[in-house]
């Protein structure tokens, strides 16, 4: 009598450790994709941030050049007052021509 291997009856150890295999990688892809998807939240978070403070920059800066060139014209004003005050005063006490 010829005793024939039972192949298909019970999974052999090399099926069941490839079973184990790829259940840890699917489970490891899983947490790979979840680990993908925080990072892209963070980076879209992280453009939003920068976007904002980029607004409220521009903003503070458009202020300060706003208030920088009113101060100027300001300035350019009383340069321009005190150097005709100047004409005058150089008008008065210049001899007149003989």
């Amino acid at each position: 009598m010829v005793l024939i291997p039972m192949v298909n009856s019970t999974p052999s150890q090399t099926e069941r450790d490839t079973i184990e295999v790829i259940a840890y990688l699917k489970k490891e892809d899983v947490l790979k994709e979840d680990e993908i998807d925080q990072l892209k939240k963070m980076v879209k978070d992280s453009k939003t941030e920068a976007h904002r403070e980029k607004d409220e920059l521009e903003e503070a800066y458009s202020q300060e050049i706003a208030q920088l060139e009113a101060s100027l014209s300001e300035k350019d004003e009383e340069v321009r007052c005190a150097s005709r005050v100047l004409s005058l005063i150089w008008t008065l006490m210049s001899p007149p021509p003989l």
